[in-house]
């Protein structure tokens, strides 16, 4: 990458907050070359450039990845171009995330001259140099103003940072770099009662914890809560209260059901030949996917934790729990820029 190269502005230009588009009136950022390498993780990464706009700071972060690692990922899971969310379970779905090489999930914020600023939004890009055809010119005109490496993967996240109280001079500048919590899958259990209990091994600490249900209810979804008269959808719900001991760091555990949800069936009134006979309604499957209810709503008195079961139209005891943990892979770090 040319860092210094300076790069024509009706071809590039980058706006406060509305990413890689935009329509109001307000000015393009003024690009200020950095050129910043690090390592992270093991994982080489770039900040090429800030950009100055009348609403804050947009920054570009850029992480570069091996065509053979993205080959592996793409081999392990047999995935191509015709690939789609439907031929994986919800469980699938998280491993592959938790695998793409391409993904970036990041939560930055700047250090402005000895001031801490949050980040107000970001969005990501990627390029997959396996891929005949990459998505939208906008990941090709990141590739073409940083001079990246088209035979490298490269994953893009853009963030602005609001100025702090008007200050727009830059004395000093540095990105503090949190990894977002990713999603592991854990271990499968039943229990149908209060009283049952499932031990299990919380991994970060390799300390072994136990879950105990204090509550286990069907209960029914009042059906004057759907507005669609036309479609029947499943009502019925299983409800577990549980507490955990020892006790687990906040938001790092949810519980959810294997089984999706029934789909909602279609209610068909059928038009009779004699207008004065009674109507006769079938139902029939609908062609909707599973939905999926997901509860959780802490005890502060009891330290009781709620989860939902997918929705059915009969009462399904014998639930299929799965753990998902949230868990920060990596640890924090901090580049100074300017």
């Amino acid at each position: 990458m040319h860092s210094e190269q300076k790069h024509p502005k009706s071809n590039w230009e980058v706006y406060f907050g509305t990413f890689w588009s935009h329509s109001g009136s307000d000015h393009a950022g003024t690009e200020r070359s950095v050129g910043r390498y690090f390592y992270w993780d093991r994982e080489e990464w770039i900040i090429p450039s800030i950009y100055s706009c009348s609403d804050g700071l947009v920054i570009d972060f850029i992480k570069k990845i091996s065509i053979d690692s993205i080959r592996h990922f793409t081999d392990k899971w047999h995935l191509n171009s015709g690939s789609s969310d439907e031929d994986f379970s919800d469980e699938q779905l998280v491993s592959i995330q938790l695998d793409n090489p391409l993904v970036i999930e990041i939560r930055p914020e700047i250090i402005l001259n000895g001031k801490t600023q949050p980040c107000s939004n970001s969005c990501s890009i990627c390029w997959n140099p396996l891929l005949s055809e990459n998505k939208g010119d906008k990941i090709h005109a990141v590739i073409e103003h940083y001079h990246l490496d088209p035979s490298f993967g490269w994953a893009v996240c853009r963030s602005s940072f609001p100025w702090r109280n008007g200050e727009h001079q830059i004395c000093s500048l540095s990105v503090q770099i949190q990894p977002e919590p990713q999603e592991i899958p854990g271990p499968h259990f039943h229990v149908n009662a209060s009283g049952s209990q499932f031990s299990f091994i919380y991994s970060p600490t390799g300390t072994r914890h136990t879950l105990t249900v204090q509550e286990y209810t069907a209960e029914q979804i009042p059906k004057e809560l759907s507005n669609d008269t036309n479609r029947e959808s499943p009502s019925y719900v299983t409800i577990m209260g549980y507490t955990i001991h020892p006790a687990l760091p906040p938001h790092c555990l949810t519980l959810s059901d294997c089984a999706g949800s029934d789909k909602p069936r279609i209610i068909h009134v059928k038009t009779p030949k004699n207008p004065e006979s009674c109507t006769e309604s079938d139902i029939i499957g609908g062609a909707d996917g599973p939905t999926a209810i997901f509860l959780s709503k802490p005890d502060a008195s009891k330290h009781i934790l709620y989860a939902a079961s997918s929705a059915h139209f009969q009462p399904v005891m014998d639930v299929e729990w799965r753990m998902t943990f949230h868990e920060q892979l990596k640890s924090d770090i901090c580049v100074d820029l300017i």
